[in-house]
């Protein structure tokens, strides 16, 4: 018997919360086999506004901009 992963859907990361978008969900699909990968929010010009706004807020009103170490750690764990 097979095991079936559910398929996850992700939203969108704006201002410290999980969001939905302003556009529908959109399927990706794996293009070696057609199969689904996942489901993503896909997000309108309006979303990509409100995230540029908390962007800046947030480094506006955080010691990001004054704090190295800070800036350091977080770009670590992106990387």
């Amino acid at each position: 018997m097979a095991v079936t992963e559910a398929i996850k859907t992700y939203q969108n990361y704006i201002g410290g919360e999980w969001v939905g978008a302003g556009n529908p969900i959109v399927e990706i699909f794996d293009p070696g086999n057609s199969e689904l990968v996942y489901r993503a929010a896909s997000a309108s010009v309006e979303d990509a506004r409100n995230a540029v706004a908390a962007a800046r807020h947030a480094a506006d009103t955080s010691d990001w901009a004054d704090d190295p170490n800070r800036r350091q750690i977080a770009l670590s764990k992106l990387a």
